[in-house]
């Protein structure tokens, strides 16, 4: 993954598996081809480079000439199939590159994202994280991008490289040669203009950028407006014709800090063993993505390279369009990408594939959440079996039903379990787990996960199952559907497993027709005896830690742009007017005798969702939580558990709930035509529920596990720290009720607060075909109990640090400066601050200094009016680098404001909101939530305004009144590398401990 200042990652959550091929033969090829989704073979044909702008392609060796079998080309559809909702082209341009474009207008943006199949499984053994590190560096601009003079730059860059090559070398001088690639980089940072690229989108309003990289991908993450296509294309085909690998040191330490916080990371430790394990002899398995520590320590530049010319060409990308778009920009990407020409480079050896004899045993040290991973090899993506695969998968567990929630999660058996088929390009996997209760062995859950096994093959299912199975799909299906990133998605899988398109659309119609002999079959075929079992087992992990280098940080100068970046920017389009949310257009209200309504029409399918949000948690009865959560493993009058949820599952209905400090909610979603079905259901749940003393007491077993786990957590804990030092007595975390109470509570206490949810008044959401005309149907209770008055939310006092000692690789430091309520001026000056200072500190602590993977600040104006407001700041760094990562956070906001990054701040602002629609699914939340800001319609075009009003002489007042306030400080991670004396200039210092932070 690329960027994190502003953004949620997760590394490899894309599963999808890629080889290299495919390209252009000869001159163009039209649109349309046969129109049925067949294959046209293509080759490509040209030089390396673009043979004008040298940077990293032109001083590329040249290919070895060599050839291998093309991927399988996807086959063209020049208009959408009959049958396909997306509304899905496929067109092919002249060097062979595909295009996918699924046109939807109803926001007035495209996600756009370019995608080569090529990911960390075609890593060399000897170099891996490659792949994930070249899609770093693809962000650091080109010959005429990113830089003021490449012709000087080139010089030292060469230098680097020669370095790095060097670096590799066995018996090599590696401080002295880190210490010249340090100066070398210098040397050329003197004409680099960093992070040109983001800023430049960000003036003309492409959000989203951002990339990732899987086992078979690396992709490439844009969202553009339909106004700036053009000027996307001209810079995005240059970042794959003429990328220039400038500042790879000063990046290679970001890839660094990722890698450390996949080892703090025990799930990303339990899946990288279990492909270890599952692929020994495959680029799966020995490829974890991020990479091995010990290759990174050396960073094979040159194979980075041959990497990139090897697999970056145009039969082996995608274009992928979903939006406002349609076949009329073809010609638009023909001009600015069909000029890529770079000849197929030959495949890497990927390696055998999984051959399984017998048990197969391993085992992860975990700090929590001991349990059993059970997993056998399977087919690749294109395999005639997978869609009988992914209905098996879904009669094990479906939502809240399925014979694996029947058997050991209704049951309370487990702690948690689950089950999921992965199929990549080469091959694929089914998984199946249990998480340990307290006292329950590693074989035990082996025995009940085989129990479940034993029983599907069997056929211990019936053909309503089976139907319901499908029925979930279907609802999944359509779900996806609704978004233009769901959409993308579909495409993308297809391009890069090699699906075709017809059978994308056609998944559901197929799937009805498979029965329960093929689920049988494939039950047998797959799940035998010859099995991986990952046992996590509580104890330290075995981890190297990176040593930290010196780097010299490189000076950001953001007077600096080139001559290319302006030509971009003063490209003329006609702009996009904002679209407000409208009551009685886009959403009605209503008045029910439980509370307010807000509903939203629903046009695209139907689907619906209904929510009803209660403002009632554990602060105001410690039991309510548990009463939920014991709810959703209870029956309902005259049904048990398992007959609830069965019932449930015919009716393509779920139903939700969610519980905490101050707040609960219950949701019920699916067809909409069972929305009767579903209300009824649940006002008989409520009412009527079936607990029995057994059940409460699992349930609170189980309870007392999660929170055993989560205390040994790093990631919970760090939460709780930055909670408690936020928060004090108020903090979440302590707001709890204790084991001992949880141990007293009794089915009559937990019926008595389920009944009062029936009587309080609350807000009720609906998204779904009738609109309004849901209100009569949606009641839920009597609403005889009044709400409650909301008290704001308070920080606790400034001026206090407070730490504690984790054995951990990063340490995760918060800080706050508590402000007063915010009203329209000072929200106005925080937004604009916010966008500032989260460029800012991406630039000078990531991009400059390599200091963290993760950094950002921001402006936090409270979810209610009259709580407190306040500036936040985040950094995430290796532990030996705590101070130095404070200290360029610190010294980097009190810099004097910059008129080209404030111009840069408010160019995005200006243009974002333009462009910002609100999903229909989350207009109402929307509209509550503005009206608990003070707000009585859509503020967001007012709020931009009264953004873009503000000058440079408010915000550096702002700043100086919001920093001059006394901070909260949270640090979590190895006492041993801080330095208490330094600290101390910070803040007064308060050593905690777990029992300090949980309230149990």
């Amino acid at each position: 993954m690329h960027k994190l200042a502003r953004q949620a990652v997760v590394v490899g959550a894309l599963m999808i598996s890629a080889t290299c091929g495919g390209g252009g033969k000869g001159g163009p090829t039209t649109p349309g081809g046969d129109g049925m989704g067949n294959p046209v073979d293509t080759a490509d044909t040209g030089t390396g480079g673009t043979g004008g702008t040298g940077g990293a392609t032109g001083s590329m060796p040249p290919t070895a000439g060599g050839t291998r079998k093309a991927m399988h080309a996807p086959g063209l559809i020049a208009t959408p199939l009959p049958n396909d909702p997306a509304k899905t082209t496929i067109h092919r341009l002249s060097n062979g590159m595909t295009v996918y474009i699924s046109a939807d207008p109803q926001e007035p943006s495209i996600v756009a994202h370019i995608a080569v199949r090529a990911g960390g499984g075609q890593d060399p053994q000897k170099s891996t994280g490659l792949a994930h590190y070249l899609e770093h560096m693809l962000f650091k601009g080109t010959s005429q991008l990113g830089t003021l003079d490449y012709a000087k730059e080139k010089v030292h860059l060469d230098k680097i490289e020669k370095l790095y090559a060097e670096l590799r070398r066995s018996g090599s001088n590696r401080g002295q040669v880190l210490a010249e690639i340090d100066k070398e980089t210098q040397a050329s940072a003197q004409y680099a203009v960093p992070n040109e690229l983001d800023q430049l989108y960000s003036r003309i309003g492409i959000t989203g950028l951002n990339a990732f990289t899987t086992n078979d991908a690396t992709v490439y993450v844009t969202e553009v407006p339909k106004n700036r296509v053009a000027q996307w294309a001209k810079v995005e085909a240059t970042r794959y014709t003429d990328p220039v690998f400038r500042l790879f040191w000063p990046e290679l330490e970001a890839v660094y800090e990722e890698k450390n916080r996949g080892l703090d990371s025990p799930g990303r430790q339990v899946h990288e063993t279990f492909m270890k394990s599952m692929f020994p002899k495959h680029g799966y398995g020995w490829s974890s993505v991020l990479g091995e520590i010990e290759h990174l320590k050396s960073p094979a530049y040159g194979d980075m390279l041959e990497f990139f010319r090897r697999y970056y060409t145009p039969g082996n990308m995608a274009i992928l369009l979903s939006g406002d778009v349609d076949a009329s920009v073809l010609p638009l990407l023909e001009k600015e990408f069909g000029g890529f020409k770079r000849p197929v480079g030959e495949a890497s050896d990927p390696g055998e594939l999984p051959k399984l004899s017998g048990r197969t045993e391993v085992s992860v040290k975990v700090p929590a959440e001991e349990g059993v991973m059970m997993g056998w090899p399977l087919v690749s993506a294109t395999h005639p079996d997978r869609l009988a695969v992914e209905l098996m998968d879904l009669l094990l567990l479906d939502g809240q039903s399925g014979m694996l929630a029947r058997e050991l999660l209704l049951t309370q058996k487990v702690a948690d379990a689950g089950c999921s088929p992965t199929f990549l390009r080469d091959s694929g996997y089914y998984q199946l787990y249990a998480d340990a209760l307290d006292g329950q062995t590693h074989a035990d859950l082996e025995k009940m996960l085989l129990a479940l096994v034993e029983k599907l093959q069997r056929g211990e299912f019936t053909d309503s199952d089976l139907s319901a199975a499908i029925l979930t799909a279907e609802i999944q299906s359509q779900q996806i559907l609704e978004s233009n990133q769901g959409r993308l998605s579909l495409m993308e899988s297809s391009f890069i497993l090699g699906e075709d398109w017809k059978d994308v659309v056609t998944k559901i119609e197929r799937m009805k027709k498979i029965t329960k002999a093929d689920i049988l079959r494939v039950a047998k075929q797959y799940l035998t005896k010859d099995v991986l079992v990952l046992k996590k087992v509580k104890g330290k992990p075995d981890s190297e830690k990176i040593e930290k280098p010196k780097i010299t940080a490189v000076k950001v100068d953001p007077s600096r742009g080139s001559p290319y970046a302006k030509s971009i920017l003063d490209m003329q389009v006609p702009p996009i007017e904002p679209v407000a949310i409208a009551e009685g257009k886009d959403y009605e209200r209503g008045k029910l005798a439980t509370g307010d309504m807000v509903a939203v029409k629903n046009t695209r399918n139907g689907l619906f969702a209904v929510s009803f949000a209660y403002d009632y948690g554990r602060a105001d009865d410690k039991l309510a939580c548990l009463a939920l959560e014991t709810l959703k493993v209870s029956g309902a009058a005259k049904r048990n558990a398992e007959q609830v949820a069965r019932h449930l599952h015919e009716l393509g209905l779920s139903i939700d709930v969610g519980c905490g400090k101050d707040a609960a909610s219950i949701s019920v979603s699916g067809i909409d035509r069972n929305l009767e079905a579903g209300m009824a259901l649940l006002r008989e749940w409520l009412a009527e529920p079936v607990i029995e003393e057994a059940t409460v007491k699992a349930r609170v077993a189980t309870t007392l596990t999660e929170r055993a786990n989560g205390k040994a957590s790093p990631q919970v804990v760090t939460q709780a720290v930055a909670a408690f030092a936020r928060d004090g007595a108020e903090s979440g975390f302590l707001v709890q009720p204790k084991n001992k109470d949880l141990e007293k509570a009794t089915p009559a206490m937990l019926k008595k607060i389920l009944a009062r949810y029936l009587d309080m008044k609350h807000r009720t959401t609906y998204f779904g075909p009738r609109g309004k005309d849901a209100g009569t149907v949606v009641v839920l209770g009597k609403g005889t109990i009044a709400t409650k008055v909301i008290k704001p939310y308070r920080y606790r006092a400034g001026g206090k640090l407070f730490a504690l000692d984790q054995d951990t690789k990063q340490m995760q430091i918060n800080m706050a400066w508590p402000r007063p309520p915010a009203n329209d001026n000072d929200r106005a000056t925080g937004s604009l601050f916010s966008e500032y200072a989260g460029m800012l500190l991406y630039q000078e602590v990531r991009e400059a200094r390599g200091l963290a993977y993760t950094v950002s600040g921001w402006y936090s104006p409270g979810f209610r009016k009259g709580d407190d407001a306040g500036v936040v700041a985040y950094v995430g760094t290796q532990a030996d680098k705590s101070h130095d990562a404070i200290d360029a956070v610190l010294e980097t906001i009190a810099k004097a404001l910059d008129d080209k990054r404030l111009e840069t701040a408010k160019d995005t602002i200006g243009q974002n909101f333009r462009v910002d629609r609100v999903p229909p699914r989350a207009i109402a939340n929307s509209v509550f939530a503005w009206q608990d800001q003070g707000e009585k319609a859509d503020p967001r075009a007012a709020r931009a305004r009264r953004t873009l009003a503000v000058d440079k002489a408010a915000l550096t007042r702002w700043m100086k009144e919001a920093f001059g306030r006394k901070v909260i400080v949270s640090l979590s991670g190895p006492k041993k590398s801080l330095d208490e004396a330094k600290l101390k200039k910070l803040a007064s210092i308060t050593w905690i401990t777990k029992e300090q932070v949980f309230g149990y």
